[in-house]
This record gives structure tokens, C-alpha cells and sequence, in this order.
């Protein structure tokens, strides 16, 4: 009888986890979620300046079809999502479906003019001041695409 008590208390040790077990996983579990988070920390800033720049791209093609169609450069960034009539049809022209918003703010971009008098695209970057380094350098689209 007593060989049969020994065995099921063997058992039941091996049915389960000890404590000690479930905390070493839940540290590795830890130890890799940190891990994770940190490498994946600077991506977000990296992914909205390739947006600015892909932004800006867009926005810049817009203005060029704005002046190829009306002859002016815009004077507003509204204006390439329901600018003056087409010169030939007389119907609104809609040259970008809805205003992009810079990244950091949720606004749209500025629209400012070089000694050209040709529109370009401005971004703060992440403290939304003029001037910066890394991350808070100012993006302009006059400066990506030599425009």
C-alpha cells in the first residue's frame, strides 16, 4: 500500500509545473518581449519620414499638373483637392483625393515658396520646430527632389 502512495505522489509532481518552472518562462517571456519593443521603437519614426517623403512626392506631381493645367502655381495646398475650374472643361479639377497630413501633427503639410516663386512641401519633423537633427530635422520637398 505504501508503494502505491509513493507512485501517485510521483505523479502528481509530473502532472504539472512548478512555480519556480513558470517563472523562468515568464522571465525569457519578458526578457524577449523588451527585446522586441526596443528594436521596433525607432522604426516608427523612420516610417514617417519615408511617409513625408512619399507625401511630398505626390504633392509635388499634383503641382506640377496644377501649373501644366492653369498656367499659376497653386497658392494653397487646398487647392490640388478642389482647385479653380479646368481651363478646357470648366469642371473643378481634383488633382490629390484628400489632403495628407504630416505624421508628427495630423495636419496637413505647409506650402511655402522658394526665391522661384515655386511652391514646396514643409515638415517640422518630430518636435515641430525649425531646424533639428535626426528625426527632428525639417523635411522640405524643394530640398528631397530638387525641385
Amino acid at each position: 500500500m505504501s508503494s502505491t502512495r509513493g507512485t501517485r505522489t510521483e505523479q502528481n509532481r509530473s502532472a504539472g509545473f512548478s512555480l519556480i518552472e513558470l517563472l523562468v518562462v515568464v522571465t525569457i517571456i519578458g526578457i524577449l518581449a523588451s527585446v522586441v519593443v526596443l528594436n521596433l521603437g525607432g522604426k516608427t519614426d523612420e516610417a514617417k519620414v519615408a511617409r513625408v517623403n512619399a507625401d511630398f512626392k505626390n504633392l509635388d506631381t499634383a503641382v506640377d499638373l496644377f501649373r501644366n493645367d492653369h498656367g499659376i502655381w497653386p497658392e494653397s495646398i487646398e487647392e490640388l483637392v478642389s482647385g479653380p475650374a479646368h481651363p478646357t472643361t470648366g469642371e473643378e479639377t481634383e488633382y490629390i483625393k484628400e489632403l495628407p497630413s504630416d505624421p508628427w501633427t495630423n495636419q496637413p503639410y505647409e506650402l511655402d515658396f522658394d526665391d522661384r516663386e515655386r511652391p514646396y512641401f514643409i515638415s517640422y519633423g518630430a518636435d515641430q520646430a525649425p531646424g533639428g537633427e535626426g528625426i527632428n530635422q525639417d523635411l522640405s520637398s524643394n530640398e528631397k527632389f530638387g525641385t
